[in-house]
């Protein structure tokens, strides 16, 4: 049996590893590194920008990563991943075999879509995060939920805001699929194009069922999916 890859998993704005807890109950390829300032390292400091975070992320994961590994970004987890990729390289890592994003605007775009999104006032933040879609009611319509995650997502969309993409810059040569819900009104399937200006390797796009944050019964479904589309998942 040929060593399995590495499956590393970056989060959406708000979340920490544990969104992926149900694909590592069942999948021993997948590692959700942990986030400062979120779930279990919440009394940490957020990082002060994107790149900081996957500097970061790199540092804490490169030891134990396998010589083989593929990256899976969910949302701002795409961008997430490209600049974790281009970290590694500069450790004398080898390349991922396959990038998945998922709800992911590509680098160069990423603060179009929610710019000046951390600066709103509370009533108007939850508003828009109405409008991305896929939020579920029992947070939208409760106080106390909201109060429990605004943080988080604010200090999220504040790095999105500020990140800016230094073109053309760094390059996979892998495959990347690109997945993007119907009614996900954040990110098109135009981005498919956009993210294939960052690999020299193939884009294929994914549509699929359901809202930019995907229903818990949708988003454990995708991990079989990934299985197919990663020959390198299989043993």
């Amino acid at each position: 049996m040929s060593q399995l890859p590495d499956l590393v998993c970056l989060p959406p704005a708000g979340a920490g590893p544990s969104i992926f807890r149900d694909w590592q109950r069942s999948d021993p390829t997948v590692r959700a590194p942990s986030i400062p300032g979120r779930e279990g390292r919440f009394r940490e400091a957020s990082a002060v920008d994107l790149r900081r975070l996957a500097d970061r992320i790199a540092v804490e994961i490169a030891p134990k990563l396998r010589l083989r590994y593929g990256l899976f970004g969910y949302s701002m987890g795409g961008t997430v991943a490209l600049l974790l990729a281009e970290r590694l390289a500069a450790m004398g890592r080898p390349g991922p075999e396959v990038l998945f994003v998922l709800g992911a605007l590509s680098p160069d775009r990423l603060h179009q879509g929610t710019e000046r999104l951390h600066l709103l006032g509370s009533d108007d933040f939850w508003d828009e995060i109405a409008r991305i879609g896929g939020t579920p009611d029992e947070i939208l319509r409760d106080p106390d939920m909201r109060a429990l995650f605004e943080p988080a997502l604010r200090d999220d969309f504040r790095l999105c805001d500020g990140y800016r993409h230094v073109g053309p810059g760094y390059r996979l040569s892998c495959p990347v699929h690109v997945f993007v819900a119907k009614n996900d009104h954040l990110v098109g399937e135009d981005s498919a194009t956009d993210w294939a200006r960052h690999t020299t390797g193939r884009t294929e796009l994914h549509v699929i069922d359901g809202d930019h944050m995907l229903d818990a019964r949708s988003f454990a479904a995708l991990n079989p999916t990934l299985r197919e589309l990663w020959p390198g998942l299989v043993w």
